[in-house]
């Protein structure tokens, strides 16, 4: 078995997808898995992805590509990849990002040194020309990670976090849609682990693509981000209820979760019916927002959007 298998979906990334093999094949660790996934894409990806493995013949009988005859978006490709992954430990890497060549190495390392179910590192976000490393972790204790991710004081991400392949075993729930699929699938993961550890270094390079879908404002493009995270906010809770870890400080931090990600209808509620979906989204979160660890502002700017003062 390699020691490191690595997820990588692919779907309309002919600009970035050599850039993301190139780190991936350079990698330190010899024993790994590769595994792409091509999601029914409709451009040169695989073509380009093809060309850029010629030239890694070292690394040729480790990579798997499993193809998929329809598009059926990334959580699927991302469960497809897992369930073909063969590795120790399992990551994720998204194609239009790539990573240093000593990221899997590193916490491939520390897991073992540590006898760690999950190693966390820090990343960078970038814009192909401007770096802000993220190399801070609020806690590697369980529960209190948890919180911090729905508090947003963490990364959810499944590209910074190593996870050991037995916590794929339990009982998951794999996301459906796109939008909060990480933290929906990181979440299940983390409560699954015994031992969390976290490597301070910004091992991996997040590209912040500015024509990226999630970035337009269109009504049908927000209403599905809107819809999309919603129903992973229910895997979550769904499945901290049936494993009973619903405490008092959990449901705060759920609720501030809740809180945070219907403000994706901002865009939409100056329009009434907008405004009453997000109004009414989530039964009783309104009187709860004075309770939740936000800034002053936040809380401020939730009143005047409460009582209709100020309408974005």
């Amino acid at each position: 078995m390699p020691k490191v298998s690595v997820v990588i979906p692919i779907y309309n990334v002919e600009k970035y997808i050599a850039r993301c093999a190139r780190s991936l094949f350079e990698q330190s660790l010899d024993d790994m898995e590769f595994v792409f996934v091509d999601d029914c894409t409709p451009d040169n990806s695989m073509e380009i992805l093809k060309t850029v493995i010629s030239q890694y013949p070292n690394r040729k009988n480790q990579i798997k590509i499993i193809r998929h005859t329809e598009n059926r978006g990334l959580p699927k490709a991302r469960k497809s990849g897992i369930d073909n992954t063969t590795g120790d430990f399992i990551i994720q890497c998204d194609s239009d990002d790539w990573v240093d060549k000593e990221m899997y190495e590193t916490m491939y390392n520390e897991a073992i040194k540590n006898r760690a179910d999950v190693v966390v590192c820090g990343y960078q976000v970038t814009d192909g020309e401007h770096f802000t490393p993220y190399v801070n972790c609020q806690s590697i204790e369980k529960e209190l990670f948890i919180q911090n991710c729905l508090f947003q004081k963490e990364s959810a991400s499944l590209w910074s976090k190593l996870f050991k392949r037995e916590l794929f075993q339990n009982e998951i729930v794999y996301p459906i849609y796109g939008m909060g699929e990480d933290i929906a699938l990181c979440l299940q993961l983390i409560y699954f682990c015994k031992k969390i550890c976290f490597v301070p270094k910004p091992f991996y390079y997040y590209f912040s693509n500015q024509n990226s879908i999630s970035k337009h404002n269109s009504v049908e493009s927000v209403i599905s981000r809107f819809e999309q995270a919603y129903d992973n906010i229910l895997i979550l809770e769904r499945f901290f209820r049936q494993n009973f870890v619903m405490g008092k400080n959990m449901e705060l931090s759920l609720d501030c979760f809740k809180h945070k990600q219907r403000d994706l209808l901002l865009p939409l509620i100056s329009q009434k019916e907008y405004f009453k979906l997000w109004k009414t989204c989530f039964k009783g979160i309104n009187r709860k927002v004075v309770f939740m660890p936000l800034s002053l502002k936040d809380k401020m700017f939730f009143l005047l959007r409460i009582t209709r003062i100020f309408k974005s």
